[in-house]
């Protein structure tokens, strides 16, 4: 018998197919040691397509700073313009701060809290914002086209500015006291403060392309004109610092994960991509924008995109194992994918007792209604024949008219709830659901935590640059949400059995209570294919998969070892990571091919789906072989033969639902082939 997890405790050590509980994983959380959780999915609050409510331009690009004031509030400075956001059970507004004597940002800005004013850099100067009134360029004389981030020098009660190679520390009054220089070939993409130093990260500036100098690491004490500490990383840049309990953390362009221990580094994980083929990205790429880092705790959540450099005869460039995303640090877990960000949009309804038929049980709305089938949620107010953080399912009816369902099905019969009653106010919540969450994208921005869990949001805030269902890139602002059904998964080690062939008889899979929509998914792969997995974006001319209707779609990625292991009988699956229904994970019932182009037809509808909308994939060989849900749980243990002979196996874990848990699982297996 083989019992996981290892002593009790899942980890992922991304090293390689043999070590840990888990190999690798996606929108899976730990925090409850021993326990396998799914985590919350996430929902677009807000992108650069929509017109926000006091300016004909949206004006949004990358966050790169958070700066939350009370529950739910933030000051949002963006790589193009600031931004106030409120997010309650009652509220979803997102405003350009318009205001008098606003800065104009860049991808080179920033933001912080000081003074109990919140400061953001421009290209050339930083201003700041005092209870919605801004005093500009409080300080000047910025060089325009470096990164000018941002740090208080607490134990001085002072502002640090970056400067390109400099440094620059401001009193009370901004007035300058002191710059740091360090050599000019390299520019400051990252400073943080902690235990009375000043952390510095860098690059080589854009004008120093020709040289192979590695990224370095500097402390500053903020009392001389010079670094008393300056390492090397080892790589060519590095992503992000921050303060991490009494030193700081920072992660490389090798991906490794750094913690500063006051004469090195000490290494706290690693990216799995570290020990593949892989390069993130090239010399002089920016890698993220602003605070990519923040620290809740023990757990360091990481925001990250992965541009990874093509390879192989394919050109691929995107990683099953090394999923972008919110990646969490645990020092008892390791480094895993918690969080997928989304392109599913949502949409706050504030709809009056007047606007409540109870007769026919129909609201009337001025907001957008997404179509017959997506989810709502009643987040506050009392309405007869609803229940508050509840998830239903929306019948629409025209453009300002819609009823609500029990069920999916019953949405698509017109079966209407029965509503009785209505309060003065009632605020319903609707997603219009494209994915599970983009797992392919190139960079990320900013994140920050929110201070309490509501009906409407949970944990963190985050944004970055995502694919949307055209595959065109969009800057994208997501939050954690409660309550809506989610897709995760956990491979689990390479299973290397005692003896030349064994028979893994029985899966015993211990579980929470699963509700309805909850599901465990047992899935194997009997043996690894060269060729797989196949991957989208690769060196493709339209690599990307178009789709014909809801099951069907045609690429012209070479999937010749797909079909020809399709067409001997073996299953197939394939998982969508940027576009319509990224995140949703389906088995390929037929492989077509016609001069190059293969037509793919799906077992099941692709969330969001319809003729024309793209997506990127990877298919590879897993079968499904089993599956515990609401209907067939026994108790918390589920177990299923599975009698595989064979001298390895792979098994994925497929998590549905909202919530679902596994505590562990015991693999039976007895001698086929002794070893002699």
């Amino acid at each position: 018998m083989i019992k996981l997890p290892l002593n009790g405790q899942w980890t992922q050590t991304n090293k390689n197919n043999k070590l840990g509980s888990i190999w690798y994983s996606k929108n899976l959380n730990f925090d409850k040691s021993g326990y396998l959780k799914l985590s919350p999915r996430s929902v677009n609050l807000f992108d650069d397509t929509e017109t926000v409510s006091n300016t004909a331009s949206p004006n949004f690009d990358y966050p790169v700073a958070f700066g939350r004031f009370s529950a739910g509030d933030f000051r949002l400075a963006t790589a193009d313009e600031p931004f106030n956001i409120t997010i309650s059970n009652t509220s979803k507004t997102i405003a350009e701060d318009t205001s008098t004597d606003n800065p104009n940002l860049t991808s080179n800005s920033h933001g912080v809290w000081w003074q109990n004013r919140w400061h953001e850099s421009s290209s050339t100067a930083v201003s700041y914002n005092s209870a919605g009134t801004w005093t500009p360029s409080v300080i000047t004389g910025l060089t325009a086209g470096v990164r000018h981030y941002m740090a208080v020098f607490k134990n001085k009660q002072s502002l640090c500015v970056t400067n390109g190679n400099t440094v620059k520390l401001y009193d009370t009054s901004y007035t300058l006291q002191k710059t740091l220089t360090i050599p000019s070939d390299f520019e400051i993409i990252g400073i943080a403060y902690n235990n009375y130093k000043l952390a510095i990260i860098t690059r080589l500036g854009f004008d120093s392309s020709g040289q192979n100098q590695e990224s370095y690491f500097f402390i500053w004490d903020g009392a001389t004109a010079e670094a008393e500490t300056g390492v090397g990383l080892g790589a060519y840049t590095a992503m992000c610092v921050f303060p991490y309990k009494s030193s700081f953390v920072t992660i490389d362009s090798l991906g490794r994960f750094l913690y500063w221990n006051g004469g090195g580094f000490q290494e706290l994980a690693r990216f799995p991509f570290y020990f593949e083929e892989h390069r993130w990205g090239d010399l002089l790429n920016v890698l993220s924008y602003g605070d990519n880092i923040v620290v809740d705790g023990d757990l360091i959540l990481i925001n990250v995109g992965f541009n990874l450099d093509s390879m192989g005869k394919k050109g691929e460039s995107y990683l099953q194992t090394n999923p972008s995303g919110v990646w969490c640090y645990d020092p008892s877990v390791g480094l895993y994918h918690r969080t997928a960000p989304s392109i599913s949009r949502s949409y706050l309804h504030t709809i009056s007792q007047a606007n409540v038929n109870t007769t026919t049980n129909v609201f009337t709305t001025t907001s957008t209604i997404p179509a017959t089938g997506n989810l709502a949620m009643l987040s506050d107010g009392s309405v007869g024949g609803l229940r508050l953080a509840t998830v239903y399912y929306i019948i629409k009816l025209s453009s300002t008219t819609f009823a609500l369902a029990e069920t999916k099905d019953l949405a698509n019969a017109g079966v209407k709830i029965d509503i009785t009653s209505a309060d003065t106010n009632q605020y319903i919540w609707m997603y219009d659901l494209k994915d599970y969450g983009t797992t392919y994208s190139k960079k990320s921005g900013a994140i920050g935590l929110y201070d309490q869990t509501t009906n409407v949001y949970k944990d963190y805030i985050f944004g970055g640059e995502l694919l949307g269902t055209s595959l065109s890139f969009g800057k994208y602002l997501c939050s954690n949400v409660p309550f809506l059904p989610n897709i995760g998964y956990g491979v689990l080690p390479r299973i290397f059995l005692d003896n030349v062939i064994d028979n893994t008889q029985k899966l015993i899979i211990k579980h929470q209570p699963l509700k309805t929509g909850d599901a465990i998914i047992v899935k194997v792969k009997r043996k690894q294919v060269l060729g797989l997995p196949t991957s989208t974006p690769n060196n493709a001319t339209t690599d990307e998969l178009v789709f014909t209707g809801t099951k069907d779609a045609n690429t012209t990625t070479d999937l010749s070892e797909a079909k020809t292991l399709f067409d001997t009988g073996n299953d197939i699956e394939c998982e969508f990571i940027a576009g319509v229904g990224a995140g949703q994970i389906v088995k390929i019932t037929d492989i077509g091919e016609s001069n190059g182009t293969y037509t793919l037809t799906f077992e099941e509808d692709i969330i969001g789906a319809e003729s024309g909308l793209k997506s990127y994939f990877v298919i590879d060989n897993w079968t499904k072989t089993g599956e515990v849900n609401a209907d067939n749980q026994d108790n918390g243990v589920y177990t299923y033969l599975l009698n595989e002979k064979s001298s390895s196996i792979f098994i994925k874990l497929e998590l549905r639902g909202y919530n679902t848990t596994l505590e562990d699982l015991q693999i039976i297996n007895t001698t086929h082939k002794p070893s002699k």
